[in-house]
């Protein structure tokens, strides 16, 4: 499901590469709380139909922890922030994007993976899955949101 002309909902399957420092889910959490407006970078490819005030959730360790909305959409990284980027982090990234600081929510559950998809059948892909509104109001339940 690709929505190009109005806002998505998207998952992003994030590792330790993605969240520096991140040990366990309290990493995370804290991650994501001090995220605010910083750019947030990706290593793979352009998640698409994810645009301005799109929603993003974010996973890790097999757990929804918490969402932001977008006020940049990934834009293509130039090749000199790209270069100074390696340089300093030892990753390569390939896009860049912002979300709004003040509409960062972390959710009070962190339901799992598996309860997502034993309740609500989707299938996870490896970086980026896409949900339906209904979907996204069932996370936010199983989320006690």
């Amino acid at each position: 499901m690709f929505m190009t002309t109005e806002s998505s909902v998207c998952i992003f399957s994030l590792t330790d590469k993605d969240i520096p420092k991140a040990k366990d889910m309290d990493n995370a959490v804290e991650w994501l709380k001090i995220k605010g407006e910083n750019p947030h970078y990706l290593r793979f490819s352009k998640p698409e139909g994810v645009i301005k005030e799109s929603k993003v959730l974010f996973l890790f360790n097999s757990r929804i922890f918490g969402e932001a909305v977008v006020k940049e959409a990934p834009v293509a990284l130039e090749s000199t922030e790209q270069k100074q980027l390696k340089q300093s982090e030892a990753i390569l990234y390939r896009y860049k994007m912002k979300f709004y600081g003040h509409k960062i929510k972390i959710y009070k559950y962190h339901p799992t993976k598996d309860e997502v998809n034993d309740k609500l059948k989707i299938k996870f892909t490896r970086l980026y899955t896409y949900l339906t509104s209904k979907q996204y109001k069932d996370v936010l339940k199983m989320a006690k949101m």
